[in-house]
């Protein structure tokens, strides 16, 4: 559970620098970028941090780009690698506190790939011929893109891999603070 708080922690001061060189007039992208595919990298990787061996089979892919075979790899060892969003629910019958999928917009699990893929455009040369991309849409999709995170990350739940329970995660990029709480079934249930 440490492990996962210190990924979250790291997530979060990420997304901190990202959101602070968004918010200066911007000319390059490079950086922003490679903060943003670092971060998407720790979300995959962050549910593995209790499988050694998985975490360095899975990042050793990551080394080559390979977005589709990190993904392969990641679900074979652990199918929910990816973090629900949660949104705070009403208070059950016995007054605790309730939580439910989040429906607003966030990064999902189908999107994660393409957007690594936009972020590794960004940070290699484009090739001489090709169309400029204008550089306000680009910094629009990158907003975004933190946003999207921000709001997957504000509180969701997560399986580690080997573990049976699924975790509470909180991260608020405002404040820097992180939560990890581990969520047990009922034993009635």
């Amino acid at each position: 559970m440490e492990k996962y708080k210190t990924v979250l922690t790291e997530i979060g001061e990420r997304l901190q620098l990202v959101r602070q060189l968004l918010d200066q007039p911007v000319t390059r992208v490079e950086w922003i970028a490679v903060e943003l595919r670092i971060v998407l990298e720790l979300i995959v990787l962050g549910s593995l941090v209790t499988n050694r061996n998985a975490i360095s089979k899975v990042s050793s892919v990551f080394k080559v780009t390979d977005v589709t075979e990190a993904r392969k790899l990641v679900r074979e060892v652990n199918p929910g690698y990816w973090p629900t969003q949660l949104a705070s629910g009403p208070r059950d019958d016995d007054g605790a506190l309730t939580a439910q999928p989040f429906e607003g917009d966030f990064l999902r699990e189908n999107e994660w790939g393409r957007d690594y893929g936009f972020l590794c455009e960004l940070v290699h040369a484009g090739h001489p011929y090709a169309e400029p991309r204008g550089l306000a849409s680009i910094v629009e999709r990158l907003r975004s893109l933190l946003y999207r995170i921000a709001i997957l990350l504000r509180q969701h739940a997560i399986v580690l891999a080997g573990n049976q329970d699924a975790y509470l995660g909180q991260l608020d990029i405002d404040g820097g603070e992180v939560l990890v709480a581990v969520l047990r079934r009922p034993e009635n249930s």
